[in-house]
């Protein structure tokens, strides 16, 4: 489950820092139409228990229902049910739309009063990205 979290979070961060700039500039400098913006607003998972023996195998189901600032970009990614390595996801960002903190919490609320991690994110020119966790 810690990793099934972990690659959520992953695919998370990449795709709030991923650009496909250059790629829209092209299209647009050839005649292309913008491409429509999709937001996913919400995911279900299944996550398989592990094996105890003499409990039935059971899979356990969850969500992450996103929320957006007016940027488009993810500030939160609730999940339904929380615990010890499954939290919810708190992003903030820069005055210039970079992610500056991926907050891992436990509240569904997200009243910030339980969390799990916060990582902090710093930029240096030209754009090198730094990651300092805590």
């Amino acid at each position: 489950m810690k990793n099934l979290a972990l690659s959520i979070a992953t695919a998370i961060l990449l795709l709030s820092l991923s650009s496909c700039q250059k790629l829209l500039e092209y299209a647009e400098s050839h005649g292309y139409p913008a491409p429509v913006k999709s937001l996913i607003r919400k995911i279900n998972y299944s996550d398989s228990a592990h094996y105890v023996p003499g409990v039935p195998f059971t899979v356990e189901t969850n969500s992450f229902t996103f929320i957006y600032n007016s940027a488009h970009d993810p500030i939160y990614a609730i999940r339904e049910t929380t615990g010890t390595g499954v939290p919810s996801y708190i992003f903030r960002y820069d005055a210039s739309g970079r992610l500056t903190d991926l907050i891992a919490a436990y509240d569904t609320a997200i009243t910030m009063t339980n969390v799990e991690s916060w990582h902090k994110f710093t930029y240096e020119p030209p754009i090198n990205t730094m990651l300092s966790t805590g």
